[in-house]
C-alpha cells in the first residue's frame, strides 16, 4: 500500500473563530476547510494518475480517498493498494521501485505481453516511479488555492455574521 498525506493544525484557527462567532463561526471555519481538504486530496489523485501509463485501469481505480476532521486537525489521506490478478502489489512497486527477479519454481518467468507470450530466466530491476510523491509536488499550487478560496469563503461568510 503507498499513502499520501495531508495535514493541518486548525487550532490556532478554531480559537479564533470561536472567539469571533462562537461555534457557528467555528463550524463554518471546519465546513470551508474540510471542502478545500477533500478537493485537494481530488487534485493530488488526478496529478498522481497523470504521471502513470494505464493499462488495465486498476490503479487508477485503487486510490482511496478520505478526509479525518478533529478538534485539533484535519488531514486528508490518499491511499492505493494497487494489485495484479496474481496479488502482487504494484503501487508499491511503482513507488518504490523493486530488484531483479529470477525464476525460482520453473526454468523459467512467463509473460504475456500484447498477446504474445515471453519467457526469460530473470528480467531486470525496475526503478522507481514515485508518481505519489511528484503528483503531490505538482498539486501544490492547485492545493494553495484550494486554501487561498476557504480562507475568502470564510471571511465572506464571517461578513454576514456581523
Amino acid at each position: 500500500m503507498v499513502q499520501s498525506a495531508l495535514h493541518i493544525d486548525t487550532t490556532e484557527i478554531t480559537r479564533l473563530a470561536q472567539a469571533f462567532g462562537g461555534t457557528v463561526a467555528d463550524r463554518i471555519v471546519r465546513d470551508e476547510l474540510t471542502t478545500a481538504m477533500v478537493l485537494s486530496n481530488e487534485d493530488v489523485r488526478d496529478a498522481v494518475n497523470a504521471r502513470v501509463k494505464h493499462k488495465s485501469g486498476t490503479y487508477r481505480r485503487s486510490f482511496k480517498l478520505r478526509v479525518q476532521v478533529s478538534g485539533k486537525s484535519i488531514v486528508g489521506v490518499i491511499t492505493n493498494n494497487a494489485r495484479s490478478l496474481a496479488g502482487f502489489v504494484y503501487a508499491w512497486t511503482l513507488e518504490h521501485g523493486r530488484g531483479p527477479v529470477f525464476a525460482k519454481r520453473a526454468k523459467a518467468l512467463r509473460f504475456v505481453i500484447n498477446g504474445r507470450v515471453i519467457y526469460r530466466k530473470s528480467v531486470g530491476p525496475a526503478k522507481a516511479q514515485r508518481p505519489m510523491e511528484y503528483g503531490a509536488r505538482d498539486a501544490e499550487p492547485q492545493i494553495v488555492r484550494r486554501f487561498d478560496v476557504a480562507r475568502d469563503k470564510i471571511a465572506a461568510r464571517f461578513e454576514s455574521l456581523r
